[in-house]
């Protein structure tokens, strides 16, 4: 025990450790107060919020269905089973095994409004929509092209490799 701290912190190493005086879960910090503490503190004030006590995980919902899957999380648990013969696919979340079933049907329910592209995830469409944009957040250092993702940019940065090669 460190005598220049009070009684509740002790130091590992270059850490300190930060024990919660009402529940005794412990925080790492390099500094004496941690975020982190202060922030779970909130938990033993306000009732109406989960907190997750798991070493190490700070995880706090007003929700107590979403606290319910979280803990599922810390014990590995997937209730969500795919049941199509030979997927082994397991979720903790409904919502990722109704995505997940997409990937057994040819099934595209969303469908850009500015043209015929179709795709099986809101994701997709977002990242579709930007073709439309004149927007390229991605530029090439070597030329004048932009692209509007970042796998294309990384894709055309193989045609300046390849101009450097040829003798």
């Amino acid at each position: 025990m460190n005598p220049s701290l009070p009684s509740k912190f002790e130091t590992n190493a270059q850490h300190v450790i930060v024990e919660c005086p009402i529940c005794q879960k412990e925080f790492y910090k390099s500094n004496a107060i941690s975020p982190s503490i202060k922030n779970h503190m909130r938990c033993h004030v306000d009732h109406n919020r989960f907190c997750c006590v798991k070493k190490g995980c700070e995880y706090i919902t007003k929700s107590s269905e979403r606290f319910k899957e979280h803990l599922l999380r810390h014990k590995s648990v997937r209730p969500f089973v795919c049941k199509i013969p030979k997927c082994n696919f397991k979720a903790i979340h409904r919502s990722a095994l109704i995505q997940h079933r997409l990937t057994h049907t040819q099934e595209k329910p969303f469908e850009c409004d500015l043209c015929d592209y179709k795709a099986k995830t809101s994701t997709h469409l977002k990242l579709h929509r930007r073709i439309h944009d004149t927007i390229r957040p991605f530029p090439c250092k070597r030329c004048s092209k932009s692209f509007t993702q970042k796998c294309n940019l990384e894709n055309h940065k193989k045609v300046h490799k390849k101009a450097r090669k040829k003798p």
